[in-house]
């Protein structure tokens, strides 16, 4: 059974008066006993019959957070669960990493989210270490959270993610293979690296281009995913890009040498595509070290700096973007329509349009930035 909110109610003298008149007037009911069993979980809204919360998402609904409405209404399931329920909520957080950027602005958001609508939130990174994420989940099951959501790692969690299923409502930004969860939050990941492949070959305009790929050497899905689509893309449809090359390492100076090491051994490369911001830094620095600003580079998930750069105009040619801030309140929407007290709440729940698949030129920078880090860069 699904954890609810905590219930607050409410006894009525006048109600206790008339049921201990009722109760000498019939004998006592089994059906309204296991009516009120079921309807008294904490969290449910005070409207009779089963929880519903379909009318909150679809096209159009929501905050603008630049692109258009996200597609869900967070401060109206706030508002239908009730905000003094939300303020009693004790949530874990769980973060791959504090050091990238877009997962410590994903962690950052919860902590906004706490201090907007009262609830206790307690984040903790994980640092890319499978153990400190397993022991992160453990301390959110001893104090005995509400809910947990979580920016994965990758499948070593999946066990402890099956476990927890059904005791603790738990949220997930990315899928985990092998994992049972209540609710996914997912994004074609295959889709974005096809895609900048689809823009490296626009830029090209039928000219030949020579690439080099570099990825995480830990082999996290998500990354894996992109830079694998990106070369069956250029494979498939474009015989004028050429893969030259596929790199992997997990540092950003690791990175950067790798790439110095390529871009040394094959001059011929002209074009760099990496599915992240570290590697994006790792070819961009050794691009300018090298003196090789005829480079274009491509890459997904771009952060403050490579957004900047792409706006100079020079090595940084085109950028996907995800953006934290929505993907975080998206998980927390879910989680909150698994606390309602929801029966069928679905265990996918898709980035929409724009917010999962844009891609950034030059001119699109101002409002990028302002959607990424919107207390630092005022909207356009």
């Amino acid at each position: 059974m699904k954890r609810m909110l905590k219930r607050i109610t409410s006894v009525v003298p006048v109600i206790i008066v008339l049921a201990v008149i009722m109760a000498g007037c019939a004998p006592a009911s089994p059906s309204s006993e296991q009516t009120q069993d079921a309807s008294s979980g904490a969290g449910e809204s005070d409207q009779a019959g089963p929880v519903d919360n379909d009318d909150l998402v679809g096209s159009g609904i929501g905050y603008d957070y630049g692109l258009g409405p996200i597609g869900f209404d967070l401060d109206a399931m706030v508002d239908r669960i009730g905000r003094d329920k939300v303020k009693n909520l004790r949530l874990g957080v769980t973060v791959n990493s504090g050091i990238d950027a877009w997962p410590k602005a994903w962690g950052e958001e919860f902590n906004a989210l706490s201090e907007k609508y009262g609830f206790t939130a307690t984040v903790l990174y994980a640092d890319f270490d499978s153990v400190k994420e397993a022991d992160n989940i453990a301390t959110f099951k001893n104090q005995q959270v509400d809910g947990i959501v979580i920016s994965p790692i990758g499948p070593t969690i999946a066990q402890t993610l099956t476990e927890l299923y059904g005791s603790i409502p738990t949220v997930t930004c990315i899928p985990v293979a092998g994992a049972k969860v209540n609710v996914t939050v997912d994004v074609d990941q295959e889709a974005k690296g096809r895609m900048v492949a689809d823009r490296v070959a626009e830029d090209a305009n039928g000219e030949e281009r020579n690439v080099m790929l570099i990825n995480n050497a830990a082999d996290i899905p998500q990354f894996t995913a992109r830079v694998e689509a990106f070369n069956a893309q250029c494979e498939e449809k474009y015989p004028n890009l050429h893969v030259v090359a596929t790199v992997a390492e997990t540092t950003v100076d690791g990175f950067l040498n790798i790439a110095k090491s390529t871009l040394t051994a094959h001059p011929e490369i002209d074009t760099i595509f990496a599915p992240y911001a570290d590697p994006m830094m790792g070819g961009y620095n050794a691009a300018v070290q090298l003196g090789r600003t005829d480079i274009k580079l491509y890459g997904t998930d771009a952060d403050e700096t490579m957004l900047n750069l792409l706006k100079e105009g020079e090595i940084i040619t085109g950028l996907h973007v995800q953006f934290a801030i929505p993907q975080a309140d998206q998980c927390f929407f879910n989680l909150l329509r698994v606390l309602s007290g929801e029966p069928d709440v679905p265990e996918v729940s898709w980035e929409a349009g724009d917010y999962a698949m844009f891609y950034a030129k030059a001119d699109d920078v101002d409002l990028m930035l302002h959607m990424l880090y919107p207390t630092k860069y005022p909207r356009p």
